[in-house]
């Protein structure tokens, strides 16, 4: 979406979407067939310990889900990605937000298969999140804040949020998809 900005700088681009290329999309689509077999629990927030903004987010998201006790209805907010366990003090974690940190790649898969859903929440960045697209191809809904959503607007399968204080109605929002996420 930086796209118009930049144009208007007279600074030349262009928007190339993304879209994961072997051997990423088989385990994408290993994971997509999965999910039609098992049930569907537990809401995911994935983060990475080298992204500020992620980390700044997640906190606030956190802080969300414990204010708005949302693990009574949805259970525990999971959060993992790379160095997680590097990026939050460990009493910010408990039964309703629990810790996954670091997984190696078959561990993340077998989580994304039995997830109802992925949290993507940002206030500020910049860039199309290519995590957005590799979970809607494995058939994973995202709830995305309005920021997060950039470059997904209107796509099957993700859910989109102002702020956190729609997350409640957003998580709600779920029940309401229907047939598969378009590869």
């Amino acid at each position: 979406e930086e796209t118009w900005l930049l144009n208007n700088l007279r600074i030349p681009c262009f928007y190339f979407p993304y879209y994961p290329q072997d051997p990423v999309l088989g385990r994408l689509l290993a994971v997509r067939r999965k999910r039609q077999e098992s049930p569907s629990q537990g809401i995911l927030m994935l983060t990475n310990f080298k992204n500020p903004q992620a980390i700044k987010g997640a906190t606030h998201l956190i802080a969300a889900w414990r204010k708005q006790l949302l693990s009574r209805t949805w259970g525990p907010l999971l959060v993992a990605g790379f160095q997680s366990e590097k990026a939050f003090p460990a009493d910010l974690f408990d039964h309703d937000v629990r810790l996954l940190g670091t997984l190696e790649n078959d561990r993340l898969d077998e989580l994304m298969s039995q997830v109802a859903a992925c949290l993507c929440y940002q206030e500020n960045g910049s860039g199309a999140l290519t995590r957005i697209r590799e979970l809607l191809i494995a058939d994973v809904p995202v709830l995305a804040n309005s920021h997060a959503a950039r470059s997904y607007h209107n796509l099957r399968g993700v859910i989109e949020f102002a702020g956190l204080d729609g997350l409640g109605e957003a998580l709600e929002r779920l029940n309401e998809l229907t047939g598969d996420i378009p590869v």
